[in-house]
């Protein structure tokens, strides 16, 4: 029996995607991952991941939002539009209304679905954040309505944030002083009324 070398087997081992990933039936635990993933370019195991975490989410309401937030981020990954591309055209996405063709239109969906379902919530740091990658997506489709809404309601949402929670020290971004800060530049750039 020949010997295989240990650099072929991980070289094989490499190539299987859920190589590392901890079978888990903790949502936040396979959030966690996926977002992980996604940074790696391993899509196809981060979007199976994100639809398990969904599956598992109860009676909490941040949690599917957030599902939904790492969809979008999945649909509008570099990883998706260059190495998955072919897998996606053949075999399709696990939502099976999302194509190659229409993923950045569905990711504005699923930010949408996200941003609904953590208005309900206290989590406006969350909702903070799916806005402002509304206004990203929106921004990237050209339609300035919704790009200027989305920066109107991460504002909203930041200033309830401060508001609700004093104690908080958002950071700065982009080498604005603050979120509220960026945000206005941002308006002003978009040329929202």
């Amino acid at each position: 029996m020949k010997k295989i070398a240990l650099s072929t087997i991980g070289l094989l081992l490499s190539g299987c995607s859920a190589v590392g990933v901890i079978e888990s039936n903790d949502p936040w635990q396979n959030l966690a991952q996926a977002d992980a993933l996604i940074e790696q370019g391993r899509a196809t195991t981060a979007e199976r991941l994100i639809v398990k975490a969904k599956n598992f989410c109860n009676d909490d309401a941040v949690c599917p939002a957030m599902a939904d937030r790492e969809y979008a981020l999945l649909l509008l990954s570099s990883s998706v539009a260059s190495t998955w591309a072919e897998h996606y055209r053949e075999h399709g996405f696990l939502d099976k209304t999302v194509t190659m063709q229409n993923r950045t239109a569905k990711a504005a969906e699923y930010l949408e679905q996200a941003a609904a379902q953590l208005k309900t919530t206290t989590a406006y740091d969350k909702l903070s954040n799916v806005h402002l990658l509304k206004a990203s997506v929106y921004h990237a489709l050209q339609n300035n309505e919704g790009t200027c809404s989305s920066f109107a309601l991460v504002l909203t949402a930041y200033q309830d944030n401060l508001h609700h929670n004093p104690n908080a020290v958002p950071q700065g971004v982009n080498g604005y002083a603050s979120l509220g800060d960026y945000i206005v530049a941002q308006q002003k750039a978009a040329h929202c009324t």
